[in-house]
């Protein structure tokens, strides 16, 4: 599995860290589905996407589609990516489909990530 998942209930955190070389656009959305039926999302908790582990690989479009998806499943979230450099101008494409739906915004650090998320949650 190219994503693993995991919860800090303290923090109100759902993470979602990416590993291995060859994650496409099924395997972002596998994640977003898996992760739209957790019962703690809406429940206050934040969402922190750690892609600093893989390569993810996505078109502008899959990458607008993604973000659309990410608006719809994931409504007045808020949602934490810790990104490399190299994938800011993808991020930046999602942050534009999502932005009327969800926060969604783009670190490079987890810690500065987390605090972002805990500002929201409480």
């Amino acid at each position: 599995m190219p994503y693993s998942y995991s919860y800090d209930e303290a923090k109100k955190i759902i993470l979602v860290m990416q590993a291995g070389a060859a994650n496409r656009y099924k395997e972002a959305l596998d994640w977003m589905l898996y992760v739209r039926t957790d019962p703690r999302v809406g429940g206050g908790y934040g969402i922190l996407c750690d892609l600093r582990e893989g390569n993810l690989q996505l078109s502008p479009a899959e990458a607008f589609t993604c973000g659309t998806l990410l608006g719809r499943f994931f409504h007045g979230q808020k949602i934490a990516f810790v990104i490399p450099d190299a994938l800011k101008p993808m991020l930046e494409k999602q942050v534009l489909a999502v932005r009327a739906a969800a926060e969604v915004q783009g670190f490079s650090d987890a810690r500065d990530a987390e605090r972002w998320l805990g500002a929201a949650s409480g």
